[in-house]
């Protein structure tokens, strides 16, 4: 018995040695580090190409455009109960750059408050020269229009329509935050 419980002890203590033997390479390894540097400059600002524009009926819906017009708030928009309020052209997206297209996608980023409330609210864009380029529905965030074309010195406006349901109070009210995504306009030059 005396052999086994030894034979047992060795190769315990075998097993506790490589172990301990890991534990100390897997530490000094990880010690070891190697740093990478990488040069960003410069960093520079310039007009955006696409921006937005107040529209016709901007003061009706309370449009204010940012400093740099890559901002904009829409701050009275209502509706009455069971009946479509349309906002033709509260506000506008302009594509400035006279020679090149972009891909624009306009998206819901967050949608709360009385949704259950609200029978319908969609946001079309449209070219003013040749009609109805996208279509919004507002449900929940992530609604998107998709990636639509806007292309060189083409102004499309933004027709809001907002139908409250029949049951639907004065007190009621949502909060809608839209996120407009520009790709395609490279160094900025």
């Amino acid at each position: 018995m005396e052999g086994t419980q030894s034979k047992h002890f060795r190769r315990s203590a075998k097993l506790l040695t490589l172990l301990l033997t890991s534990l100390l390479i897997g530490t000094a390894s990880a010690a070891v580090y190697n740093y990478l540097y990488m040069d960003v400059t410069p960093v520079k600002v310039y007009k955006a190409k696409v921006c937005f524009d107040e529209g016709d009926d901007a003061t009706a819906a309370g449009v204010t455009i940012g400093t740099n017009q890559t901002y904009a708030e829409v701050r009275s928009l209502s509706g009455w109960p069971n009946a479509t309020r349309v906002y033709e052209d509260p506000a506008r997206i302009n594509n400035t750059d006279t020679t090149k297209s972009f891909t624009i996608e306009l998206k819901v980023n967050s949608y709360t408050g009385d949704k259950t409330q609200v029978d319908s609210f969609v946001i079309k864009l449209i070219d003013t020269v040749e009609g109805q380029k996208g279509t919004l529905t507002v449900t929940a965030a992530g609604d998107t229009t998709g990636a639509l074309t806007i292309d060189s010195s083409e102004i499309w406006r933004l027709q809001f329509e907002i139908k409250w349901k029949a049951g639907a109070r004065p007190s009621h009210q949502v909060q809608l935050v839209l996120e407009l995504t520009v790709t395609g306009e490279g160094t900025g030059e």
